[in-house]
């Protein structure tokens, strides 16, 4: 039997990685245009809603918001639930990565996208865990201004120990 180059297996199993993300991107791509043709639908029947209510009223120079009401429950329920897990573990620190599935699966979170998921990271998970720690509420043990492209780790703030050179 002839040994197959280590090149040749490289590129057959980035092929083989290339089709399967082919077929969940193509799979994802057919389910967000049928979620976005039943959006447009339901955006057009609520628009004729608004016009035989009230003909003067144009829908479309009504703005869009993001509405964030339900979607983790009542204001604060992220904190709370940041909060709830860093408990879960003190006084031990907690790695960025296991706080964030633990969020995921707490409220079953579905994102539509990589961009989705790393939008969602940085502006409302990361952020949050920010402002615990600004509010002294959380402390972490790595360095934010230092960029080594690993998680951080994350615990409640602890109360001050006295040293023994203090006593």
């Amino acid at each position: 039997m002839k040994k197959t180059p280590s090149a040749l297996k490289w590129l057959v199993e980035k092929r083989a990685r290339l089709v399967n993300d082919v077929l969940q991107t193509g799979q994802l791509a057919e389910e967000l245009a049928q979620r976005h043709q039943a959006l447009r639908e339901n955006l057009a029947s609520l628009d004729a809603t608004i016009q035989l209510y009230d003909g003067s009223l144009d829908p479309t120079k009504i703005a869009p918001i993001a509405a964030w009401q339900g979607r983790l429950g009542k204001r604060g329920a992220l904190r709370a639930a940041l909060v709830e897990i860093l408990q879960r573990y003190s006084p031990d620190w907690v790695e960025t990565g296991t706080i964030e599935s633990a969020l995921i699966a707490k409220y079953a979170i579905e994102f539509v996208s990589p961009t989705h998921r790393r939008r969602w990271y940085k502006q409302s998970f990361g952020s949050a865990l920010i402002k615990l720690a600004n509010d002294g509420v959380a402390e972490r043990l790595h360095d934010p201004a230092v960029k080594t492209g690993k998680h951080g780790y994350w615990r409640l703030k602890q109360p001050e120990t006295p040293r023994l050179a203090d006593l």
